[in-house]
């Protein structure tokens, strides 16, 4: 009896210990030689910094694939180009380190976004002329254009409901900037925020997890975009009613274009830099508390952080990165056998 009470608690102790697995976070950054981004993962409380993807080559826009053990993120042959871009899209395998290349890219794609069910990407691109949304299903390997802009609109910046049927993006006109939301069909666009003048650049949109909420940055400018920011705020939509939440943030504050949620409509992370006007400061995430408006700067290092995207402990519990999974039944016959 006392083998077998010695197996169980020690079984639960392995199995206390696998679960116990941080939240992850992954995200791009210049850390290495303050140029090239890479990605890097940490746990969600910015410990155990990690080098992620090769370093001879400029990658970002990491995404999480659903099950924890995959990451999609986007490699830039020609390290970022703003006049010349060659993006293409590759899937990482945590587990063994390999990385592939997947569907026939145009070299303007950007912005990658994964459904959470897994199923399918979408993206924005010049594939037809404009900016348009696109999406990829993995199963079919099709590409369909979800937006056709005409030529005086442009489309970009998408994202994914919790339930993977609808899709948030940024669209923008000759006369302003708005966000939209469509179904995953690209049916039923419609617009949900008041349209901003030009000089109001509005980041990627965000659903919570929920799906109540869309959180989107907004940065306003002078009408000569050489002069200072005026105002930086975080948006949060609710998608219901239509009301929006402003969160003021100090006039040196900036944001990047792309922030993500943290498993509950309270929290989010941002990738900010508290005062432009300091040119040894850069870019680092941050954890924001929506209630109480706390920041907490997670990863402090001189070199600038981008993008951030979570995944909860609970999937990585399933089978954290270098660990086999913990299997119910193996541990029964264990038992069993002692028995």
């Amino acid at each position: 009896m006392k083998n077998l009470l010695r197996t169980i608690v020690g079984c639960l102790f392995l199995f206390l210990l696998c679960v116990s697995t941080h939240a992850r976070i992954v995200f791009d950054s210049k850390r290495t030689d303050g140029k090239t981004r890479h990605i890097y993962m940490m746990d969600d409380n910015g410990r155990n910094v990690r080098r992620i993807t090769d370093p001879s080559f400029h990658d970002r826009d990491p995404n999480w694939f659903p099950d924890g053990k995959r990451i999609l993120f986007k490699r830039d042959l020609t390290r970022g180009s703003p006049i010349r871009r060659n993006a293409e899209f590759y899937i990482l395998d945590l587990e063994s380190g390999k990385e592939r290349r997947f569907m026939e890219h145009h070299h303007t794609d950007s912005a990658p976004a994964l459904s959470p069910d897994g199923k399918q990407l979408v993206f924005d691109s010049l594939r037809d002329g404009k900016y348009d949304i696109y999406v990829f299903n993995f199963e079919s390997g099709e590409v369909k254009n979800l937006t056709k802009n005409g030529d005086h609109s442009a489309s970009y910046y998408a994202d994914w409901s919790s339930n993977s049927k609808k899709i948030a993006y940024t669209n923008e006109g000759v006369d302003g900037h708005t966000i939209w939301i469509m179904n995953a069909d690209g049916s039923q666009k419609h617009q949900v925020t008041p349209r901003r003048l030009p000089q109001f650049f509005l980041g990627r949109p965000s659903w919570s997890p929920s799906g109540k909420y869309i959180m989107y940055s907004e940065q306003e400018r002078e009408p000569d975009f050489l002069k200072p920011p005026v105002a930086m705020r975080l948006m949060i939509l609710n998608v219901q009613t239509g009301g929006i939440k402003v969160h003021d943030f100090p006039r040196e504050t900036v944001f990047s274009s792309f922030s993500c949620w943290m498993g509950d409509d309270r929290t989010v992370l941002l990738s900010m830099n508290e005062d432009w006007r300091d040119e040894t400061a850069y870019y680092d995430i941050y954890r924001y508390d929506l209630p109480s408006q706390k920041l907490t700067n997670l990863t402090k290092q001189p070199k600038g952080d981008y993008d951030p995207r979570w995944i909860s402990d609970k999937v990585l519990s399933v089978s954290p990165v270098g660990k086999q999974p913990m299997q119910w039944g193996k541990l029964k016959k264990a038992i069993q056998s002692r028995g």
